[in-house]
């Protein structure tokens, strides 16, 4: 299940922004006396992260050590600078690194990556952050409880469409599981992670969003949009949290957006 959970929890489209530092690691793999830091913004793979800094200082003569903080990342990061104490590189979202780096970051643009992603981050005309992980999106799932339910060796496979989870969360039901749904997130998760599908999964993703702008295109009558409410619903209809205050707020915000969208 932890396994499980990293693979499909790790974050949105991360990137790796270079602040000034004080110099660069010697040529030819000897990189004595010189030392980098690493915000690492994902506790879920912060040993590895620190595994892998040793085997890479112990290849290159480099010192490096990885950071992690329970504060939000804007704020940790704001206190770094304001303490003159930037990290060499650090690991966060795209959104910050555009907050970030115009006064920050080091231009890249001359590094050998660049041409070979079309998702490097660039600001002022300058490429300060390319992208290191991307996320998958997915449900968790108990098959032991599944299959007590149903007397059957739960397949995955066999629920891909929507129709079709449904009538397994209506045999659930049946069997005695009143609700096996969960959704208890707060309010911007449930926005920056879950809805941000719609936008991704479109044909011409950035043609998309320009029209949206432009007012030639609307989310009313647009699959992706209209799927991905429609998954929604259901996992708010079997919802084991619904009475709880996440989750009255987040299905009467749900319901108000999408009430809204379809009357715009």
């Amino acid at each position: 299940m932890k396994r499980k959970l990293t693979a499909a929890a790790l974050a949105a489209v991360m990137t790796v922004s270079l602040a000034a530092c004080g110099s660069n690691p010697g040529q030819g793999g000897d990189g004595s006396g010189v030392s980098i830091t690493i915000f690492n913004s994902k506790i879920e793979v912060q040993d590895q992260f620190e595994e892998m800094a040793k085997e890479y200082s112990a290849a290159k003569g480099v010192n490096v050590e990885v950071y992690y903080s329970n504060d939000t990342v804007a704020a940790h990061m704001a206190t770094r600078y304001s303490a003159n104490d930037p990290y060499t590189i650090s690991m966060v979202d795209a959104k910050d690194i555009y907050s970030l780096a115009g006064e920050h970051a080091v231009d890249l643009s001359g590094e050998a990556w660049v041409d070979k992603t079309d998702y490097a981050i660039s600001v002022g005309g300058k490429v300060v952050g390319f992208p290191v992980c991307i996320e998958a999106r997915g449900l968790m799932y108990n098959a032991d409880a599944i299959e007590k339910i149903t007397g059957k060796t739960f397949n995955p496979e066999e629920y891909k469409t929507l129709d079709a989870f449904k009538g397994l969360l209506e045999e659930l039901v049946a069997g005695g599981m009143a609700a096996p749904t969960g959704i208890m997130k707060e309010d911007w998760s449930m926005g920056a992670h879950f809805l941000a599908e719609v936008y991704e999964e479109q044909p011409d993703v950035e043609a998309f969003i320009s029209a949206l702008y432009a007012g030639t295109a609307g989310l009313a009558d647009n699959a992706k949009w209209n799927a991905k409410m429609d998954a929604f619903d259901t996992l708010m209809q079997y919802n084991y949290a619904a009475a709880s205050e996440y989750g009255r707020r987040n299905q009467r915000k749900a319901g108000r957006r999408r009430f809204q969208i379809y009357v715009h």
